[in-house]
């Protein structure tokens, strides 16, 4: 999944600098990778919580669904990240604040990111964005 969200946000980049000069075209295409992958973050944070909630619910009200048994595996899996991360001495603390150097690279990173599929991908011919 990370792969295709990276390479589909890196196609949308280079496309949308089309339409500007040469010398504004990687300004352009760091302000859209920026802005597009933290719309992403913000959207998959949100489906994340979404889960969380409904598993809840699901409890709450005696409902049969693998909700419980899913967000038990998002939390497995947290664990193992953070260990993961811990053992190879990693530590992500705070991160700096990117500026952008391209007002319309921003703007167009984060109007293409709400058109980005998060739903997993099945085979491998068809259409990568989601119609909406």
């Amino acid at each position: 999944m990370s792969q295709y969200l990276i390479s589909t946000v890196d196609r949308l980049a280079k496309e949308g600098s089309k339409n500007f000069p040469q010398r504004e075209r990687s300004r352009y295409i760091n302000s859209f990778r920026t802005s597009c992958s933290n719309t992403l973050r913000h959207l998959i944070d949100e489906r994340i919580k979404e889960s969380m909630a409904e598993e809840t619910v699901s409890q709450t009200n005696g409902g049969s669904t693998n909700l419980p048994a899913l967000a038990g595996l998002y939390n497995q899996e947290k664990n193992r990240v953070a260990k993961y991360m811990d053992d190879a001495g990693i530590n992500l603390g705070k991160g700096r604040r990117r500026s952008s150097s391209h007002g319309q690279g921003m703007l167009d990173g984060r109007a293409s990111a709400s058109g980005i599929s998060l739903n997993t991908q099945i085979g491998g011919g068809g259409s990568r964005r989601s119609i909406t």
